[in-house]
């Protein structure tokens, strides 16, 4: 698979007139556009789910996960873009926090979830986009979690 292309403007689009998907096989208008390349020729198939299913011999479960990964990325997407459209954008207190952890970071090792944390910040700061509220409060429970444990290493250092 290639990519899928979702049209968010599909339900309020009433009979669907002028929508930019379509099934090439039996061209009805799509929300979900799956746009497959063949590995034998290169050519590209963008087909609704029930051709993509018949094509690419995928369970109907498998694409049903498909779409509620590109459901919720969706619905990610369009929190952060209704954010910076009120004005808001990467906020000073996150450029702190951003800087506390890189502070603590040097030499230690970072597991991915909170090294790809990192990583998103650090391009969000850069195009000063305004982070979701879900990787900000993310982004504030791992400081807690440097506070809490450099507490631990000073509290050991103390008993010693």
């Amino acid at each position: 698979m290639d990519r899928i292309n979702v049209n968010p403007l599909f339900q309020k689009m009433g009979h669907h007139e002028g929508t930019q998907y379509r099934c090439e096989a039996c061209n009805r208008p799509l929300k979900y556009q799956f746009v497959l390349r063949s590995l034998n020729d290169q050519r590209v198939y963008k087909l609704g789910v029930s051709y993509f299913l018949s094509y690419a011999g995928i369970s109907q479960m498998t694409v049903n996960g498909i779409q509620s990964h590109v459901n919720a990325a969706s619905k990610y997407r369009d929190q952060i873009i209704a954010r910076y459209k009120t004005g808001k954008r990467f906020l000073g207190d996150e450029i702190n926090i951003l800087s506390f952890i890189v502070s603590h970071l040097r030499n230690q090792e970072v597991d991915d979830e909170h090294r790809l944390l990192y990583e998103k910040a650090q391009l969000f700061k850069q195009i000063n986009f305004p982070m979701h509220p879900d990787d900000n409060r993310a982004l504030r429970a791992w400081k807690r979690e440097i506070v809490i444990e450099e507490q631990k290493q000073q509290r050991l250092l103390e008993e010693r």
